[in-house]
């Protein structure tokens, strides 16, 4: 059942995927290894849990029961000494049913990025925070210094500075197995810089880049048919403008153009973007006020 729900939201072209799970959970002691069929229910919520991370699919456990979660059962118990501490009461197995259940809940729940909703009746309230929760998120990724693929499960901690703050994510991740896959291979007769094929063959987007580029493909008969190569850089950013002419100095084969976006004027508050400037020079107290500007 569990990889059902995984599969069918792994499909979804949403940028959160989720899983609103309502049930009672999993009502066994997933913790006794003397429970029935023991192992096979602890590896079935591991794979579980390991496919729902492995796809990004964060589960939210919902029991409807609310405050009420098992009084139906234990109002027909009756009769059974509750104060003798030696008895295991039918009451008190109801209880410990419900917790069992809804611990399996909770875990299924924030081992995958979740929450579980539990022993309260209002669902409005719950329903609101997870809709806030895949509203507004940080997705984070980083290059792990254990390179061993072994299938094995990392544990990841997210921490941050200020006081105050609840982080909530995933517990961990499943490293892959066997081989890695070979990286994205360049086109022949194109060369590229290590960082960027680095920034193509990234598992994660890419961010902080001061520079887009995109191809347009040029009209022309085999051989003679072409790619233009376009470069757009913050042409006040020298460092983008310098990474920039050594992308393009690398691609032998194709026509380049480096577009570099400028502001009239830039860092001086009485020239800036005011086309009064574009032609006109500078008064001898304005060359002054816009050099101190500068300094």
């Amino acid at each position: 059942m569990f990889h059902h729900f995984v599969y069918g939201a792994e499909g979804t072209s949403l940028p959160a995927r989720l899983v609103v799970w309502f049930g009672e959970g999993v009502d066994y002691d997933l913790d006794n290894p003397f429970t029935p069929d023991f192992s096979v229910l602890r590896d079935t919520m591991k794979d579980a849990i390991e496919e729902a991370i492995r796809a990004g699919v964060s589960f939210y456990g919902v029991d409807a029961r609310g405050l009420g979660a098992g009084l139906d059962d234990a109002s027909d118990v009756g009769g059974v000494p509750v104060d003798d501490p030696y008895f295991n009461s039918p009451s008190t197995a109801i209880q410990n049913e419900v917790r069992r259940a809804q611990d399996n809940l909770r875990v299924m729940s924030e081992q995958t990025g979740g929450f579980a909703i539990v022993n309260q009746n209002d669902f409005n309230t719950g329903f609101q925070k997870i809709v806030e929760d895949n509203s507004s998120y940080y997705v984070l990724g980083y290059y792990s210094t254990d390179g061993k693929r072994d299938g094995g499960f990392r544990n990841l901690t997210v921490r941050v500075k200020q006081p105050g703050m609840q982080v909530r994510a995933r517990k961990g991740y499943v490293a892959p197995r066997g081989r890695p896959p070979a990286g994205t291979a360049a086109p022949a007769g194109i060369a590229a810089s290590a960082a960027m094929r680095e920034a193509l063959d990234s598992p994660v987007p890419v961010t902080g880049l001061s520079m887009s580029a995109f191809a347009a493909p040029m009209i022309g008969a085999k051989p003679n048919a072409s790619v233009l190569v376009v470069i757009e850089v913050d042409g006040h950013d020298i460092a983008a403008l310098q990474k920039a002419f050594a992308e393009a100095a690398a691609m032998k084969e194709q026509p380049t153009v480096i577009i570099a976006h400028t502001v009239k004027g830039k860092g001086v508050s009485f020239m800036e973007n005011n086309p009064k400037y574009h032609g006109t020079a500078p008064t001898v107290e304005e060359e002054a006020r816009a050099l101190a500007e500068l300094a």
